[in-house]
């Protein structure tokens, strides 16, 4: 089972009924956030999915296979593993992305009519998924592409650090004592 958090203790729809914060979510219920309300799923062993306001979707999970599977009708979600648990995401035409369960890891999709689904690009997180910025705003922003080479990044830390030493070196403003 999964536990619900909404944002601001707001009201969202789950299987056709009203649920808030602290509802319990059962493997294949539907689920609906309105305009304005973000909601986050807890789903234990098998990792989170964070919601952003006017979303759709089917969620199925089992605990014992190790599998979050989401069918995705529109709207923008964060979907978030652990090591050894596997995710999909899948929309009308298919599956839009998986996470693997050697890894684990996260996903940001956002599926709006009549537009190609947007992957891994902070969407979802800009949209504001999850009851708070707290619940997915890491996972969200670890899905985004960078667009550096590790080596890349790896040089400007570098260079950032003996900037700073050479910025700094020699300086020490005590007076001396010769």
């Amino acid at each position: 089972m999964g536990v619900l958090t909404t944002s601001s203790g707001k009201a969202i729809t789950v299987n056709g009924a009203s649920a808030v914060s602290g509802a319990t979510i059962a493997s294949g219920s539907t689920i609906e956030t309105p305009d304005g309300v973000g909601a986050t799923i807890r789903l234990g062993e098998l990792g989170s999915i964070c919601l952003a306001e006017k979303t759709k979707l089917t969620l199925e999970f089992d605990q014992s296979g190790k599998l979050v599977k989401v069918n995705l009708t529109e709207g923008c979600i964060i979907l978030q593993t652990p090591k050894d648990v596997a995710g999909t995401i899948n929309g009308a035409q298919g599956i839009i992305g998986q996470i693997a369960a050697t890894n684990g890891g996260s996903m940001d999709v956002c599926l709006r009519p009549g537009a190609a689904p947007s992957i891994n690009q902070g969407h979802a997180l800009n949209a504001g998924a999850g009851a708070s910025a707290l619940d997915c705003g890491a996972a969200g922003a670890a899905a985004i592409p960078t667009g550096l080479n590790p080596a890349v990044a790896a040089l400007f830390i570098g260079g950032g650090a003996a900037g700073l030493f050479f910025l700094f070196r020699g300086t020490n403003p005590s007076p001396s004592g010769t």
